[in-house]
């Protein structure tokens, strides 16, 4: 649902702008003069929820290579078909052919498709994003959706994602599924004219993955940075 072809790695910089009538997707890359690895990034355990399987570690960094041998860019991308009628803005790690960690998160209020304003306002962004807030997984307003990729889930065409009916408190040992804003800052870069401006995220997380195709449902936690541009 969120993959898009993409540009290789420069230093957080417009690799290009695709537009459709009804979606946008804005990546940018690092700058091979000055990589800053590092920048974003996400960390974390997938557990088996069949007992008895080992569990899985992950660490997908920017400007580094992913375990499909591909240079991790970090993208934002701005929905406004899949969740109707909220329109969602995805914060994301990605190769070139496949995301590999996203995290989508679904406006207050409903998207009028009349007014044609697709795009997110500073305003929005910051008020969606603020520290201390807890996010519940759904596809409800404010609420928000965890996306994962390891080559274990031997599926090619994207992630695993969370859906709400198997994150409620009751269904999982672990609790609820959730993702925690812990601390955002202001964060810009220019390259070739062009800025880009927005937010850094850290955030936790937790919640189910749910397999496709019969494959295995995994318990997923860690921390991330991501940005969301405004």
């Amino acid at each position: 649902m969120f993959s898009k072809p993409f540009a290789f790695i420069g230093f957080l910089i417009l690799a290009g702008l695709l537009f459709t009538s009804c979606k946008s997707d804005k990546p940018f890359d690092l700058d091979p003069e000055d990589p800053g690895t590092g920048i974003f990034e996400a960390r974390g355990t997938l557990t088996p929820m069949e007992v008895g399987l080992t569990s899985l570690e992950y660490a997908y960094i920017s400007g580094e290579i992913d375990p499909w041998g591909h240079s991790i860019v970090a993208s934002t991308y701005a929905d406004y078909v899949n969740n109707s009628p909220y329109k969602s803005i995805i914060g994301r790690l990605t190769h070139p052919s496949v995301d590999i960690f996203s995290i989508a998160i679904h406006s207050e209020s409903p998207f009028d498709p009349g007014s044609m304003i697709w795009g997110w306002t500073e305003e929005e962004v910051s008020n969606l994003l603020q520290p201390g807030d807890t996010l519940s997984i759904g596809y409800g307003p404010g609420e928000a959706i965890l996306g994962i990729a390891h080559p274990a889930f031997n599926h090619p065409t994207g992630p695993f994602y969370t859906l709400p009916s198997e994150n409620f408190e009751g269904i999982n040992l672990d609790g609820p599924g959730y993702i925690i804003i812990e601390q955002v800052e202001p964060y810009s870069a220019t390259a070739y004219e062009i800025t880009r401006t927005g937010l850094r995220v850290h955030v936790r997380y937790q919640g189910r993955l749910n397999g496709v195709l019969g494959q295995q449902d995994y318990w997923a936690q860690g921390t991330a940075v991501l940005f969301f541009e405004y």
